[in-house]
């Protein structure tokens, strides 16, 4: 689990900086596009503004999640499980209650998003079970 959590948290950084800073690069528009992308057209007043605070949302769980992953500590581990469960809940209310995005691309997300939660916790459960 703790490979994956480093893994993801280094693409959530990726992409968080892709958006703020990097877009123009080709290969770092890419990692900026599939987040983007989730959104449906949408009229905001200004859409730049709000791409940039998805990336700090985004920057700020990938952080999580990569310092749960590199330090093997229970609290972190617990904090990294609630940033997947708090993504999966926000995206999901944010699809069905202001259909402000991609339903197709949200299911997929949230989905992995709550499996990934879910899998740090049973790993948790088990680690201190061995434990006692």
């Amino acid at each position: 689990m703790n490979i994956i959590l480093i893994i993801n948290g280094f693409y959530d950084i990726l992409c968080a900086f892709s958006i703020l800073w990097f877009s123009n690069i080709p290969i770092l528009n890419f990692f900026s596009s599939l987040h983007i992308s989730m959104f449906q057209e949408y009229k905001y007043k200004d859409e730049l503004a709000i791409n940039r605070i998805m990336a700090y949302w985004i920057l700020t769980y990938g952080i999580v999640r990569l310092i749960a992953g590199i330090n093997n500590n229970l609290s972190l581990q617990y904090l990294a499980a609630i940033t997947y469960f708090i993504e999966a809940l926000c995206l999901k209310n944010e699809c069905i209650v202001n259909k402000s995005l991609n339903c197709d691309q949200i299911n997929f997300v949230s989905i992995l998003s709550l499996i990934i939660g879910l899998l740090i916790i049973y790993q948790i459960v088990v680690k201190t079970s061995i434990t006692l």
